[in-house]
């Protein structure tokens, strides 16, 4: 192959690479923006997406089908996270003064506010045997990693730093 046969491969090839940066661009930017989180061990997963007024937890099968509704409020409801046993969904809400961490039940029932102060708390995820939940939480001078247990009870600061720390996970329960 000649030079022109190898510029017009590159060319083609930097117009492809532009082409899936502008749609990959253009999708996050839509309307449906998705939070996805574990499918869990009822095999569905569950995100937050805009509803065309705020943001709502749903739950929809891998295959894509029988999408449902969890959340319905006037608030944000954002980043599902699947207890271990895939009965409860942990997200972050607004609830009138700043962000909580909140449990519900898979059906939509029995919605929990968990945190419960004046600061922010996000990024909620279960821990391996269901029994806590460790989130970023802002201490009023950055944002730090907490547990909690999953009632309520027990809040711990996990880090303290002066950077911010954001995106707690779990690593898997040991074997055995």
């Amino acid at each position: 192959m000649g030079m022109g046969g190898i510029m017009r491969l590159r060319m083609v090839a930097v117009v492809t690479a532009l082409l899936l940066m502008v749609l990959t661009a253009g999708l996050s930017l839509a309307g449906d923006r998705t939070e996805r989180a574990f499918p869990g061990r009822n095999g569905r997963i569950a995100f937050s997406t805009y509803d065309g007024a705020d943001y709502e937890i749903y739950t929809i099968k891998a295959n894509g089908t029988e999408r449902t509704q969890v959340t319905n409020n006037s608030v944000g409801n954002f980043s599902a996270a699947w207890s271990p046993d895939g009965e409860k969904i942990a997200f972050y809400a607004y609830d009138g003064a700043d962000y909580e961490i909140y449990t519900i039940n898979a059906n939509g029932t029995e919605r929990t506010q968990v945190t419960n102060n004046s600061l922010d708390e996000i990024d909620p995820t279960w821990s391996p045997n269901g029994e806590e939940i460790a989130f970023s939480g802002y201490d009023g001078a950055d944002y730090e990693i907490y547990k909690i247990d999953a009632n309520g009870t027990g809040k711990t600061e996990v880090t303290n730093n002066s950077t911010d720390d954001f995106y707690p996970d779990w690593g898997p329960r040991p074997p055995g």
